[in-house]
């Protein structure tokens, strides 16, 4: 430890010849973090203020909870500069987020993403003007007849330090003054360099390593003004994504780079998001400033323009500008106006006398800069769209057309020529009647008649003129006549519906068209209804015409069968039902405590439970009858399986049916007490005892219990109530029950006594009424 803390001493006394590289470097070796060392430092005699204001002279951050340096890269000492805030004298609550309108300003989401990812590398291009300071790397190479390269760190006084020459000044030179002062010094110590009388035998190349992060100040509309390391190569266009850009009300048409108190660039950073180059561009140099002026005029377009947006206007730009600056406007924008909702400027009110106004602007002449509107800030521009629909158009309907659709409208277009148009009518139109729908200017509509397509062809009269959006109907004569008629088929087959009337058509054909017999169906009888209309009863056919037979797939099979021969007519109902005999196997399922659980088939008619319970191979030795339960319709069915079992032909073993369940439990060893008892629960079963054992073992009655309405539920579905002297005996799975007080009111005398009262006088008037009527 003490060998650390001399370590660090060193490292902080030698701060002044050390790049942030280096030191941090040194620091690692000495298997410390940073923190680690500021504390050996404070613990020494060092303050936090000397150790900050010295580490923020050489780009090293003492805080490790901001973000440290990036790695070096390639394993080289190259620092990449980052996104990191060296001094931050003012912590500004304005965030750079969109506006969350349904526009958005120009421009500024650009600045959204990771700064890390638009921050320009250290390996980039070193400005040729770039003045060198210190903890800048020089490297100086010799070739030829004398050999020598040497690395050399600029330190805090601007020196360097060359053998066999001593101190050399060179802080604020640039590469050409840097290589002039080096080719001059060494001169003297290598002669072959350049020697007087001859060409030169040695050669020298002067060029810079490791650059220190340039330092700069951000002034003006951003989230966190103050001082950024940014990487030398920076320009003044790309030093803002270091700092996400300008907030929303920072402009982005004058970002000023402030250079020894003086203004020396500006830049338009619309040019870069419209264009993809910044004139004027500028690299950045050490304590530059960066100004970030407030937005400036404002003005918001939208409608039929390819960018709707809140855009910034330089004082020279008009209207046209904007909308080239917005992309243009869409095809399908409505040139004859445009409309800007203005805020009148404050000085301008009281002569206008209004507030707020509206203008309307011919958008023609501004495209063409015949006109030029100025925009004020605030003012909303909006575009109007053409009209949705088309209306040179006429439409021709019908499914006896043979191309019918939407066909232009044409100079002198008539009836005749639209039929023509769309290939003419098919064999199946209906010609005597045809109906023109025809929009009128006041938007209503007329229905305008031909009576007859002869009289079109015949007389031009009839062959009527054609307007824009009339619609044509071509009806078809079967349609109207009901020549497609229907056959429905209802019942056991497996797509039953609607199929089309064709002439001769068959049972047979209608049958195999419907997907032939439903599945697990093998027998059917077929009933065809027919409505007659010399009759309000329709007639019926059957196949097979006796009752008691039926029909499989054979017959529909076979092209000689009498349903392949029966002839339907339109609208005819075919029907078809199911044969008892096609029933599969009807099943009975058990489960529980038996040797082969599973379902069952009925295999003869008078199958009873004990059957279905011997097929399941028995009940095993833990099962319990007497609570086994047997299911019908969802429904228990109360029977004693224990008789069952003991006898088959007891009364309880009747007859099982489709779908019947039987479930054989298992002793459950409990007892389960209920209700109004002081500790309701599960207990355990215990043979001999009785329902009252059961009520005190469960605490005895509650205040609220009612001993009147005190019962036991079996296991098997039968129930007892209690007796006061003799309690029924527990059965195991048994469920005792206990009820509760009714909340019945007191008594109420007084109450009583007005009722009756009311009563008796009641009564007294209607005697003395009766004596009245038969006096």
């Amino acid at each position: 430890m003490r060998n650390n803390i001399l370590y660090i001493l060193t490292i902080f006394t030698l701060l002044n010849g050390q790049s942030a590289a280096q030191i941090k470097k040194q620091i690692k070796n000495a298997g410390l973090t940073i923190d680690q060392a500021k504390q050996i430092a404070n613990d020494q005699g060092y303050s936090d203020d000397q150790l900050q204001l010295e580490a923020q002279s050489r780009g090293i951050e003492l805080d490790q909870s901001k973000n440290n340096y990036r790695n070096d890269i390639n394993n080289q000492n190259i620092d990449n500069a980052n996104d990191e805030v060296v001094e931050n004298p003012s912590q500004n609550n304005v965030t750079n987020k969109i506006d969350n309108s349904e526009l958005s300003f120009f421009g500024y989401n650009i600045f959204q993403g990771d700064p890390g990812i638009f921050q320009s590398s250290s390996f980039g291009s070193i400005d040729p003007n770039y003045n060198i300071g210190p903890g800048d790397q020089i490297i100086v190479m010799l070739w030829g007849e004398s050999q020598f390269r040497q690395e050399f760190i600029i330190d805090r006084e601007g020196y360097v330090f060359i053998p066999e020459i001593g101190q050399v000044f060179v802080n604020g030179l640039n590469l050409q003054l840097l290589e002039k002062k080096f080719f001059q010094i060494l001169s003297k110590v290598y002669s072959t360099l350049n020697p007087d009388n001859s060409d030169p035998t040695t050669f020298m190349d002067v060029s810079i390593g490791n650059i220190r992060p340039l330092r700069i100040i951000v002034l003006g509309e951003l989230s966190q003004p103050g001082a950024y390391s940014i990487s030398p190569s920076t320009s003044l266009s790309s030093s803002l994504y270091y700092f996400k850009g300008p907030t929303i009300n920072g402009s982005l048409r004058d970002i000023k780079l402030i250079r020894k108190g003086e203004v020396i660039k500006s830049i338009d950073f619309y040019n870069y998001l419209l264009s993809g180059n910044v004139p004027n561009d500028i690299r950045l140099q050490m304590d530059d400033v960066v100004f970030l002026s407030k937005r400036g005029k404002t003005v918001t377009i939208k409608g039929e323009i390819n960018r709707q947006a809140h855009y910034e206007l330089l004082n020279r730009e008009n209207l046209l500008d904007l909308i080239n600056i917005a992309g243009g406007i869409m095809s399908t924008a409505y040139t004859n106006r445009v409309q800007i909702s203005r805020i009148v400027p404050s000085k301008k009110r009281k002569l206008i006398g209004m507030d707020r106004m509206i203008m309307d602007v011919d958008l023609n002449k501004v495209l063409s800069n015949e006109d030029l509107i100025e925009l004020y800030d605030g003012d909303i521009v909006e575009i109007f769209p053409i009209e949705q629909e088309s209306r040179n158009y006429v439409k021709i309907t019908g499914n006896s057309v043979a191309r019918p659709g939407v066909y232009q409208l044409t100079p002198g277009m008539k009836l005749l020529d639209l039929i023509n148009a769309s290939e003419g009518l098919l064999s199946d139109a209906y010609t005597n009647t045809i109906h023109i729908k025809r929009i009128n200017q006041d938007l209503t509509s007329q229905l305008l008649t031909i009576n007859s397509l002869e009289t079109i062809e015949n007389d031009s009269k009839n062959n009527i003129d054609l307007k824009y959006m009339d619609e044509v109907y071509i009806y078809n004569y079967n349609q109207l006549n009901n020549v497609f008629n229907e056959i429905k088929i209802i019942g056991e087959v497996k797509n039953p519906g609607l199929y089309k009337f064709h002439q001769n058509i068959t049972v047979g054909d209608i049958v195999i068209a419907s997907g032939g017999l439903s599945e697990n169906i093998f027998n059917v009888k077929i009933s065809i209804t027919r409505s007659l209309s010399d009759n309000f009863k329709p007639k019926i056919f059957y196949f097979p015409k006796s009752k008691n037979e039926y029909i499989d797939f054979s017959n529909i099979n076979n092209p000689n069968s009498d349903i392949n021969n029966f002839v339907l007519y339109p609208n005819d109902i075919i029907s078809i039902y199911p044969s008892p005999k096609n029933n599969i196997a009807d099943l009975v399922n058990i489960s529980g405590a038996v040797y082969h659980p599973g379902s069952y088939p009925i295999i003869k008619s008078n199958e009873k439970v004990s059957d279905i319970l011997n097929r399941a191979g028995g009940l095993l030795s833990d099962a319990y009858p007497f609570a086994s339960v047997f299911i019908r319709n969802n429904e228990k069915v109360k029977i004693s399986f224990d008789e069952i079992i003991k006898n088959p032909k007891s009364k309880d073993n009747f007859m099982v049916l489709p779908g019947d369940k039987i479930i054989i439990n298992k002793r459950t060893n409990t007892v389960k007490v209920l209700g109004e008892v002081n500790a309701p629960g599960v207990y355990m079963f215990y043979k001999g005892k009785s329902l009252n054992d059961y009520i005190s073992i469960a605490g005895g009655y509650s205040v609220d219990a009612e001993l009147k309405e005190v019962w036991i539920n079996y296991p098997n579905g039968n129930s007892l109530t209690n007796r006061r002297f003799l309690s029924p005996s527990v059965l195991d799975g048994s469920v005792i029950t206990v009820g509760v007080k009714k909340n019945e009111e007191p008594f109420n005398v007084t109450e009583y006594a007005k009722e009756l009262t009311s009563i008796i006088s009641n009564i007294v008037q209607v005697i003395i009424l009766y004596s009245a009527i038969n006096r």
